[in-house]
């Protein structure tokens, strides 16, 4: 609970202050501390706060805004990667804090801010046992992140302690979506542990189209692929054409929600009907342009948009889409001033139908002082992709490095641009890598399916640009290789289907 109102301590300060002789400095030392912190300075609140304990008004002060004051510097430390000293003050507010539910909380959301899983579950178990209600401010979001964590590390008993703990906490409350993915979760705990049966138990029923697709080609599920039924339980069409239903009859349910007709729209598109898709798009436009307004609509408008983009794309419409996704990024936001995810993605599409200088304008009129270390790597992909199309291999090499430089906070930019380049050893070798890495191997597996030896997912002609048909078939080449070939198979199976196709959630 990290945002606790800094007002709070300064009114207590003044109570203290009144019943006895307060230093001065500790009411402006806190101002300060405060200040600093809303400013994100951290390196200023950090050397304010780290004394303000010393000094001998503090221990007189009401102790939950000490607690407060405890929880922001630890924040502040953690958020800088001073875990040890973050670790220090969540063991003194949980020896000194009143309330043990409160206490807990903080270790959990600072655990996981960690990246310290297995201490975050802990943390989330006690807090379960004693305090559900608090438990309930970070399920499911925070919650089902942790168990994805926990599941990547292999931590499998944890991942059914922690389940088990936490049953019944707002079952009604948590979306299909969430709740099948949990339900995932614990069958590769259970099927890891040798508990088949109990595996089994928590996939029926399963219905979201990627997750039947995974049963359908991961091999921890091989033991399920001979049963009786298995096709068509696993039917991945049959599931989508069901989520249709279901989304169809929720948007007549709730009207005012834009997020299920963008998904409408996915499914849609992922079971082939393109132009009923199309006509659901433009017709939802139509409507935003004539005044109606949906309650989700300043978050869901640029995926509608885009969606619309894409479709258009597929259609060799290009104009059409490209004025799609001018508007997504154009157009006045209340929440921010920058969108970040469908420039990038009209940017490869330029790039990708050889528009080199409308991209290059394009990158060059993005607000840099807006955009995260994230989305600035990603300029610089598209400045090397440019760069080696020009010929200028120094400028390519100084771009890469920088790439390589930021590799794990956008490793995708450096692929683009390795891509770009043709640079099948270094793409093979990421690739084995991701296979080799639990974390990441999915990524692989799932392409595997839409390259597979009987698969064709080559867009038609009149779409597929060059530079489209250069990087599938190196896609084709790297898949075969016969060292990534063996890791995919060892694996999955190849079962031949789009998998980023499938859609994944209804609203």
């Amino acid at each position: 609970m990290r945002g606790l109102i800094c007002g709070i301590w300064l009114l207590a300060i003044a109570s203290a202050g009144a019943q006895q002789e307060t230093p001065p400095n500790l009411g402006q030392e806190m101002l300060a501390f405060v200040q600093a912190a809303n400013a994100h300075d951290a390196e200023t609140a950090l050397e304010i706060g780290r004394e303000i304990p010393d000094i001998p008004a503090f221990q007189s002060l009401p102790v939950m805004p000490r607690m407060e004051f405890y929880n922001r510097l630890a924040w502040l430390e953690a958020a800088t990667g001073n875990a040890e000293a973050a670790l220090l003050l969540l063991d003194t507010i949980e020896a000194e804090s009143p309330d043990p539910g409160l206490a807990l909380s903080v270790r959990y959301d600072i655990m996981l801010m960690l990246d310290r899983w297995t201490e975050a579950s802990d943390a989330m178990q006690r807090l379960l046992a004693i305090n559900r209600f608090y438990a309930s401010y970070f399920y499911p979001p925070s919650f089902d992140r942790l168990l994805g964590r926990l599941s990547r590390q292999g931590e499998h008993e944890e991942i059914i302690a922690l389940t088990t703990a936490a049953e019944g906490l707002f079952v009604h409350e948590a979306p299909e979506w969430t709740d099948a993915g949990r339900r995932f979760l614990l069958a590769i705990s259970f099927t890891r542990l040798g508990l088949e049966d109990r595996a089994a138990a928590q996939l029926s029923g399963m219905r979201i189209p990627s997750l039947l697709a995974e049963i359908r080609y991961d091999r921890t599920f091989s033991y399920l692929w001979n049963g009786p039924g298995f096709d068509e339980w696993t039917d991945v069409r049959a599931a989508t054409q069901l989520e249709l239903t279901r989304l169809q009859a929720l948007a007549e349910e709730n009207p005012h929600h834009l997020s299920i007709i963008n998904s409408q729209i996915r499914a849609l598109d992922a079971l082939g009907n393109e132009d009923e898709a199309l006509q659901l798009a433009e017709a939802t436009l139509e409507r935003i342009g004539a005044g109606r307004r949906y309650r989700d609509q300043e978050q869901e408008l640029d995926w509608l948009l885009q969606e619309l983009a894409d479709l258009y794309y597929a259609d060799a419409r290009f104009e059409d889409g490209d004025a799609m996704m001018e508007r997504a990024i154009n157009r006045p936001r209340t929440e921010s001033q920058f969108n970040i995810n469908q420039s990038i993605n009209y940017a490869i599409e330029l790039l990708s139908r050889g528009e080199d200088a409308r991209v290059l304008a394009f990158v060059e009129s993005l607000p840099g002082h807006e955009m995260s270390s994230f989305g600035e790597l990603f300029t610089v992909a598209v400045r090397a992709c440019l760069a080696h199309y020009d010929g200028e291999r120094d400028e390519y090499r100084r771009y890469l490095t920088e790439l390589e430089e930021g590799a794990e906070i956008n490793p995708g930019a450096l692929e683009n641009a390795l891509h770009c380049a043709g640079d099948e050893d270094r793409l093979a070798s990421i690739m084995l890598e991701k296979l080799n890495d639990p974390d990441r191997r999915q990524g692989v597996l799932a392409l595997a399916q839409e390259y597979s030896a009987t698969g064709d997912f080559a867009a038609p002609p009149e779409v597929e640009s060059e530079r489209a048909r250069e990087r599938r078939e190196r896609l084709e080449r790297l898949l075969a290789r016969p060292e990534i070939a063996a890791l995919i198979d060892q694996y999955a199976r190849r079962v031949n289907f789009h998998v980023d196709r499938l859609i994944d959630t209804g609203g």
